[in-house]
């Protein structure tokens, strides 16, 4: 992934992640971390799937995230 890609992805993260008071930060960092690694593998599926563990966003909303930070 290109900086440019990660800074896109941490500004997601910004918007979405839940308050680590709500459900604990092992939570979070641990979906953020496989989300991240997914990305960075290119398995959209898979970080789609992070996506909607973390936030609870239907799969449109997650796939759309998702392709809206990763490359074609």
């Amino acid at each position: 992934m290109t900086e440019t890609q990660l800074d896109r992805v941490e500004t997601m993260l910004k918007k979405i992640a839940p308050a680590k008071h709500q459900i604990g930060l092992d939570f979070v960092q641990q979906h953020v971390a496989g989300m991240l690694v997914s990305m960075a593998r290119g398995k959209k599926i898979d970080a789609i799937h992070e996506c909607r563990t973390l936030t609870g966003f239907g799969l449109k909303e997650a796939k759309d995230l998702i392709c809206n930070a990763l490359p074609d």
